[in-house]
C-alpha cells in the first residue's frame, strides 16, 4: 500500500545525500528561483521535504525519540502564539537572536568545514537533543529561513484541506503534525506554519478527508493572506536579484 510518509522519507534522504555531495555546485540564483516556484505551488515544501536540518530533526524524533518515554507537548492555545516567534525574528532582524540561535545555519557551516564558535555548536546540539522529546523545536520557533519560505507560501496555489463532513475528530492529525498545528479544527491549511509534509494525510483514518487541492478564495481572510504572500514574494525576488544578479 502506498504511503506518503514513506515517499517523504525517501525524498528527504535523497536530498540529504544530494546536499552533502553538491555544496557550492549549484547557482544560488537558480536554486532560490527553483525553490520559489515550488513554494508558490504547494507552500513551504522545502522545510518538510528537502531541508537536511529538518530531516535530521525528524530522524532524531522518529527513530531515537521513541526510546525516550517523556514527551514535551506544547498545548495548542500556547503553541499557536509561539509559532510566530520566527516571524518576529525575520521581520525585526534581531541580530543577536539570529546569530546565536540559528542552529540551521550552524549545521550547514559545520558541514562546509567552517570554523564555528563552540557556543553556536552547543546551541545546535541542544536543539537536536530537544528533538528527542518534541518534533522540530528549531523549525517551529526559530528558523528564519522557514519563516521566509512560509511568508512566500501564503501565495500557494495548492493546499491541504480538511473535509469536516467526513472528519471523525480523532485527533491523529494533530498528534503527527511536526509544527503542532491544530489540523482537526482547520478547514484549509493555508496557514503559514504548515510545512506541507503530509503527515496529517498519511495518518488520517478516513480516506479523502485530508487531501491536497487547489485553494479556495471564498473568504476575505484567505484572499488577504494570498495578497500578503504575493507582496512578500515580490520583496524576495527583489532581494534575490540584488544579491545574486542573475544566473
Amino acid at each position: 500500500m502506498f504511503k506518503l510518509s514513506n515517499l517523504r522519507l525517501t525524498v528527504q534522504l535523497f536530498f540529504f545525500l544530494i546536499t552533502l555531495l553538491s555544496f557550492n555546485l549549484a547557482s544560488p540564483f537558480t536554486t532560490r528561483l527553483t525553490i520559489l516556484g515550488l513554494l508558490l505551488l504547494v507552500g513551504p515544501y522545502y522545510c518538510g521535504w528537502v531541508c537536511i536540518f529538518g530531516t535530521i530533526q525528524d530522524l532524531i524524533y522518529d527513530k531515537l525519540g521513541k526510546f525516550i518515554p517523556y514527551k514535551l507537548t506544547i498545548p495548542h492555545q500556547y503553541n499557536r502564539y509561539l509559532l510566530w516567534l520566527r516571524y518576529i525574528t525575520l521581520f525585526t532582524t534581531i541580530a543577536l537572536v539570529t546569530s546565536t540561535l540559528y542552529a540551521r545555519g550552524t549545521f550547514y557551516k559545520v558541514l562546509l568545514g567552517k570554523n564555528v564558535p563552540l557556543t553556536l555548536i552547543l546551541i545546535m546540539v541542544v536543539f537536536m537533543l530537544l528533538c528527542l522529546i518534541t518534533p522540530r523545536p528549531f523549525c517551529r520557533y526559530f528558523c528564519v529561513e522557514g519563516a521566509r519560505y512560509s511568508a512566500i507560501g501564503l501565495a500557494r496555489i495548492f493546499t491541504i484541506t480538511r473535509n469536516p463532513e467526513t472528519c471523525i475528530s480523532c485527533g491523529k492529525c494533530n498528534k503527527v503534525c511536526p509544527m503542532g498545528i491544530n489540523v482537526a479544527e482547520t478547514q484549509s491549511m493555508y496557514v503559514p506554519h504548515c510545512i506541507s509534509c503530509g503527515n496529517c494525510i498519511s495518518n488520517c483514518p478516513k480516506p479523502n478527508t485530508l487531501k491536497l487541492k487547489i485553494r479556495s478564495f471564498v473568504n476575505w481572510q484567505n484572499l488577504l493572506l494570498f495578497i500578503l504572500g504575493v507582496a512578500y514574494t515580490y520583496i524576495f525576488l527583489q532581494r534575490t536579484f540584488a544579491k545574486y544578479g542573475g544566473l
